[in-house]
């Protein structure tokens, strides 16, 4: 979970894309069980396809399409931003392209995480080195409070969270201004008239 992104409470979705995700669901009339599954763990479910299951508040890529199937979009989410300590000062522009671009820089990148096609074609190059971790986002906290990362970049709501009575700081950057649409992604096992009922439900 990803809070206050999306949230889960043994109950119900929560957070500002989840609680939107769990309204839908209720309206749709399709009957659903939900479970907190790791984002690799998730992907790997949805390839197999072996049951009827959605991951909630993904990202849309050509990879994605051709494995599962996607709902009409959910949210969309506010745009990414960087977490970094208090005292670490990163070198001007103050761009993605740029750190990435600097080999002596750590850049923390949860594994199986898509963020988006340009923030993935800015990873493929990356001269900085790049540490993927299976972690959450206050992991990551924990991670460059240990000085084993110097940057992650998250959805701005998110660093809100991780921020919190910690000595770190998000900083906006300039070529990540935009937010990304958000949708439930799904196993082809899904049944057409779930997934109707689900897109009705979103309108």
């Amino acid at each position: 979970m990803r809070p206050p992104f999306v949230s889960f409470d043994g109950k119900a979705l929560q957070g500002s894309i989840g609680t939107r995700a769990q309204t839908a669901l209720e309206k749709s009339g399709v009957a659903f069980e939900l479970r907190e599954v790791p984002v690799a763990r998730q992907l790997l479910m949805i390839q197999q396809n072996l049951s009827s299951i959605c991951a909630v508040a993904r990202l849309k890529n050509v990879e994605r399409m051709r494995i599962g199937v996607f709902s009409a979009p959910l949210a969309e989410s506010s745009p990414y931003v960087a977490v970094l300590r208090n005292d670490r000062t990163l070198p001007a522009p103050t761009t993605l392209s740029n750190w990435a671009s600097h080999h002596e820089l750590r850049w923390g990148v949860q594994s199986g995480l898509y963020y988006s096609d340009y923030v993935q074609t800015t990873l493929a190059s990356a001269k900085a080195e790049v540490a993927r971790f299976s972690a959450s986002n206050q992991h990551f906290a924990k991670l460059l409070m240990a000085q084993r990362i110097d940057f992650v970049i998250v959805q701005e709501d998110e660093s809100q969270e991780m921020v919190k009575a910690l000595p770190l700081h998000a900083q906006r950057l300039d070529d990540l201004v935009h937010g990304e649409q958000r949708f439930f992604y799904c196993s082809k096992s899904v049944p057409e008239a779930s997934l109707r009922a689900i897109n009705e439900a979103l309108k």
